[in-house]
């Protein structure tokens, strides 16, 4: 999983970030040929995640590391989640917290959908929600 694979080379010290249509390693000294030939091989897919935290941050979602999860406010005390999967599918969750730390209600919207299905089910549902 891409998430797990910019973990590991960011606990060694290597910031990965987007420079065009290249992938732009802070500090590659650290990484070992492994890490290097991973990223390398995942560089489409780690450019498509760097894009969708952009456009998910520009349409005011909350982005999560590495777009694990992605998080809006759409009322007083309720939220809407885009959670990846560790099968490289997501889930759409919606709760409603009190004053507690864990939801009062909840109900999964749609699961085990690729990331375009997610967000536009929870795009559509934040648009219903605040009309």
């Amino acid at each position: 999983m891409i998430q797990a694979l910019l973990k590991e080379v960011e606990g060694l010290g290597c910031e990965v970030t987007r420079e065009g249509y290249m992938l732009k390693l802070h500090d590659p000294s650290v990484l070992t040929k492994v890490h290097k030939s991973k990223l390398k091989e995942a560089k489409m897919d780690i450019l498509q995640l760097i894009d969708r935290q952009e456009q998910a941050r520009l349409n005011g979602w909350l982005v999560y590391s590495y777009g694990e999860a992605y998080e809006m406010r759409v009322g007083q005390r309720n939220y809407v989640y885009v959670f990846a999967e560790t099968n490289g599918t997501y889930t759409v969750w919606r709760g409603t917290f009190g004053h507690e730390a864990y939801p009062v209600r909840e109900k999964i919207i749609i699961q085990g959908v690729s990331f375009e299905v997610a967000f536009e089910k929870a795009t559509n549902y934040v648009r219903w929600v605040k009309k």
